[in-house]
């Protein structure tokens, strides 16, 4: 597994933190991961970067992450900073 793409599914908030415990304990690289236009509010984009903190290997082999077009507010903007 090297690329997800989840892009134009609803996955929404309540997905997003079912696929952060997934990255959060992955054991091998991910090279892409494409959320585009997913539904994703604020929790579940805070959700997915304190997942990417929590595991070094997807954050130091990751070259394209793809979250546009979703529901950003002032703290999944914050956490996309802090990363």
């Amino acid at each position: 597994l090297v690329d997800i793409n989840f892009s134009r599914n609803k996955i929404g908030d309540r997905g997003m933190v079912g696929l952060a415990l997934g990255l959060a304990s992955l054991t091998h690289s991910l090279n892409r991961l494409v959320l585009r236009d997913a539904m994703i509010g604020g929790k579940g984009i805070q959700t997915l970067f304190e997942a990417l903190e929590q595991n070094p290997r997807i954050s130091q082999t990751l070259y394209e992450l793809d979250i546009s077009a979703n529901k950003f507010d002032a703290n999944a903007s914050q956490a996309l900073t802090m990363w």
